[in-house]
């Protein structure tokens, strides 16, 4: 996987008078696996601040603003301009995007769709169905909660209708609204104007209404005159329980030994691909022993950094010369020199020094 980072990015004045550590997390986002094709992050703090030894990420986060949004309370990082700067395969990258954009919740779709002018671009032009009734919702929501609960005045809207609350990162402007006290002896009053204009609205509203229920029936009777086609399922590949038993046995080492709970929605099939490869090396006595052995006092300093399967799986052969050292008689094959370096890695020296 690669990504792009315009070399123009030190002259940036926004990301010139950024503190270093928000620096560093701002790269750290734009770079990371975690990050998906639509600049998403669901946010683990905790993981952000072992990869990158920052700490209070979620403080850090606040000074990149607007050029990152965090939604805590969706576990949600989201970075704005992100397509803009990665859209290196025209059609086809854009055709990824909108099937990526589709597979996201109605409330994340909701928030990308109104802050990422390039996203919002994409889905227009692939799927102008999904981005109309976006921009409805957009429009349609009156009440748009913060990030952190705070006390706030309810502002109901005249007519019940089904809008989906978009919340808003932080910090925002807000509107402020004078509060009238009992000691108020002011009355408000509304200008004939504005009388006329409310009524004008009722008017107009009750006239679309009927429109629109003319609309929705006519749509029922072509959808059931022509329904639409089912799309063939693709079915998940299967993996042996092997496979299966050795990724859930990892997953409870990193949850319970190194405290990192998985947040990746596909983190399980790229495992499964990663050990159905490893068995293919190892047995899967080795890859049990492997891991107990990782949680040992000796690899302490490693496990640290074996978060990911897969970097369980570049650890494995430090660890098989560890377990089986091999002697100097079987180092004559072409791989002499990577099992040396290996060796003197682990035990300061090299074989025929033992």
């Amino acid at each position: 996987m690669y990504r792009v980072i315009d070399t123009q990015i030190w002259e940036d004045a926004w990301f010139f008078e950024l503190k270093r550590e928000q620096k560093l997390l701002f790269i750290y986002l734009i770079t990371s696996a975690h990050t998906n094709q639509l600049g998403v992050f669901r946010a683990n703090i905790k993981y952000i601040e072992m990869e990158t030894g920052i700490e209070n990420v979620a403080e850090v986060l606040k000074g990149l603003y607007p050029k990152v949004l965090y939604y805590p309370h969706l576990n949600l990082i989201i970075i704005k301009n992100f397509i803009r700067y990665q859209n290196l395969g025209g059609e086809n990258f854009e055709k990824g995007v909108a099937n990526k954009f589709a597979e996201q919740n109605k409330e994340v779709q909701a928030i990308l769709f109104r802050e990422c002018e390039e996203i919002r671009r994409i889905v227009q032009k692939f799927n102008p169905a999904l981005a109309e009734e976006l921009e409805n919702i957009k429009q349609d929501t009156l009440s748009i909660p913060y990030p952190y609960p705070i006390n706030t005045l309810s502002i109901p809207h005249p007519y019940p209708i089904n809008t989906l609350s978009i919340p808003h990162p932080y910090p925002i402007n807000t509107l402020s609204i004078p509060h009238h006290t009992d000691t108020d002896t002011e009355t408000d009053t509304v200008s004939e104007s504005e009388t006329v204009t409310v009524t004008e609205k009722i008017e107009t509203n009750i006239g679309n209404n009927t429109s629109t229920n003319v609309d929705e029936l006519k749509a029922q009777t072509e959808k059931k005159q022509n329904p639409p086609k089912r799309q063939k399922s693709v079915k998940p590949k299967k993996y042996s329980p092997e496979v299966v038993n050795f990724v859930n046995e990892f997953k409870a080492y990193r949850e319970n030994f190194l405290k990192i709970p998985i947040t990746q929605r596909d983190w399980h099939l790229r495992a499964y691909a990663v050990v159905n490869k490893l068995l293919q090396k190892y047995s899967q006595t080795e890859l049990h022993e492997a891991l107990v052995d990782l949680q040992t006092e000796y690899w302490n300093d490693k496990a640290s950094k074996v978060i990911e399967i897969w970097h369980f799986e570049d650890w494995l052969p430090r660890w098989k010369i560890w377990k089986y050292p091999p002697t100097q008689s079987s180092l004559g094959s072409s791989q002499d020199n990577k099992y040396r370096r290996l060796y003197y890695e682990i035990y300061g020296r090299y074989p025929e020094e033992s």
